[in-house]
């Protein structure tokens, strides 16, 4: 093993070293500690147990929240059966959301835009596109899962030249009704709205829901101004949460390299 000669050199390397390290933990504790802040706030933003308000409320809202059900609130649309085979990372001209990336990749709101979605690799093949196109507003559920992730949904929003598509595993909805960009994301992801699908999976190793499921289910939703603000409080929450991420990549990245280049 090849190692300085002198002790002060082993000094500055292992002091350089251990202040990177504490950096990558400073920023992993910032990161808990915002998600556990987000989990928290999806709790308490959304009405639970029936209730018609939520036990947290901006500042200038007050009055009870309108109570629907859910499938009375959107119009269902088709999806795809593409398989990961069946997808790329070279760009044509429609990206396809697959249920998998919805339950682990995805937050609630996503930007297309911003967001590393894969293609279709032979979209000549498909039939029905319109049926599987999204929307921006759009509401996709992941109807599969091994654990109770089942029924996490994103909101598709920044939606421009491409098309996008519902993939393998979703239910698509589109609202017929206005909501806020933003609100949808997070209030179906909420224990509140999620719980009830819980409650009415199938399965036993792989649990499943369907778009009556959906139809059993209600949604509790305010005034488009509270929607617009509930939506702005998670979207500078995610923002932060991305972040500390990207912070996190970062630094151990950097970490990498130094390993590589200041040892022998």
């Amino acid at each position: 093993m090849a190692f300085p000669s002198t002790r002060e050199e082993q000094r500055a390397i292992g002091e350089l070293f251990a202040d990177l390290d504490a950096l990558i933990e400073q920023h992993r504790i910032k990161h808990a500690n915002l998600q556990q802040t987000k989990t928290a706030l999806m709790q308490r933003m959304f009405p639970q147990d029936g209730a018609d308000e939520p036990e947290l409320r901006l500042g200038g809202f007050s009055g009870a929240w309108e109570i629907q059900p859910f499938s009375d609130l959107v119009a269902y649309r088709g999806h795809n059966s593409l398989s990961r085979a069946d997808l790329t990372d070279v760009p044509t001209s429609a990206m396809n959301i697959h249920y998998g990336d919805i339950l682990v990749k995805y937050d609630s709101v996503v930007d297309v835009s911003q967001t590393d979605i894969p293609f279709v690799r032979d979209v000549e093949r498909l039939s029905n596109l319109s049926r599987q196109s999204l929307s921006d507003g759009d509401i996709l559920f992941a109807d599969a899962a091994e654990d109770s992730t089942v029924g996490k949904c994103v909101e598709i929003q920044g939606i421009s030249e491409n098309l996008v598509l519902a993939g393998l595993h979703t239910i698509s909805a589109r609202p017929i009704r206005t909501f806020a960009p933003g609100f949808l994301g997070h209030a179906l992801n909420a224990p509140s709205f999620h719980n009830q699908l819980l409650s009415k999976m199938q399965g036993t190793k792989v649990s499943s829901i369907s778009i009556s499921t959906l139809a059993e289910t209600v949604f509790s939703f305010p005034s488009l101004e509270e929607q617009c603000a509930i939506g702005e409080v998670f979207a500078n929450l995610d923002a932060l949460i991305a972040a500390e991420a990207g912070y996190i990549t970062q630094l151990a990245q950097a970490k990498t390299a130094l390993l590589q280049r200041m040892f022998v």
